[in-house]
């Protein structure tokens, strides 16, 4: 093995070594909460569970994380077309709500353009005539 394929073993040993060591009473709280949700058999309703709690405590930037976990991976089964809508809106309005307002636009636009439900469009459409006049 040459220097650089040792070093990675060794770092990918290293990096094993402390996952398995790493108890879940010192890992933080949220990402406690994402590791159960991945979990569980419907892991995207868990996350949006959690998102909504915690946009409702005004903890906009740990929702903005939920929000992220649940769109970046590829839509479930248990995910139909109008729930993933309403969450990619969601995730619009919470970075509307942290400024940031080119992100929420592209992310509402999106849904604009993807969407074949016609009350996710429209809701889709409303929020991103409030980012655009918030701006």
């Amino acid at each position: 093995m040459n220097f650089s394929t040792r070093l990675v073993v060794g770092l990918v040993s290293i990096v094993s070594v402390l996952a398995a060591t790493i108890t879940p009473a010192i890992l933080p709280e949220r990402l406690q909460s994402i590791a159960k949700a991945e979990n569980g058999s419907a892991g995207w309703s868990n996350l949006f569970d959690q998102a909504q709690r915690l946009e409702s405590e005004d903890k906009y930037p740990e929702a903005e994380m939920l929000y992220r976990q649940i769109l970046s991976q590829p839509q479930p089964d248990t995910l139909n077309d109008y729930m993933y809508g309403y969450i990619q809106i969601h995730f619009g309005q919470i970075l509307q709500t942290q400024g940031k307002f080119t992100e929420a636009i592209e992310v509402l636009q999106r849904v604009i353009d993807n969407t074949s439900d016609t009350e996710i469009n429209r809701q889709a459409r409303q929020a991103l005539e409030r980012v655009q006049a918030s701006q």
